[in-house]
């Protein structure tokens, strides 16, 4: 362990102690770090499960079904 207290340049003199703050911060990034792989994953998802992953070809689908739905709640 002396091997990378040396390296790392950490003796018992200098030895900066951690706040409860720093815990915090850490602990807040990595919840936020979650949420972000969480939800880009959720993303991936969506778009890999698309029909054929066509944009135009989707929209135009989505399109006419919408149509059918307004035209059977108007009847």
């Amino acid at each position: 362990m002396e091997w990378l207290r040396a390296i790392l340049g950490i003796n018992n003199n200098n030895v900066v102690p951690m706040d409860n703050s720093y815990i915090l911060y850490i602990i807040i990034i990595a919840v936020l770090f979650a949420i972000v792989h969480v939800n880009n994953r959720k993303n991936k998802n969506k778009l890999y499960n698309r029909k054929g992953r066509n944009f135009r070809e989707n929209y135009h689908a989505k399109k006419q079904e919408r149509l059918k739905e307004k035209e059977a709640d108007s009847k």
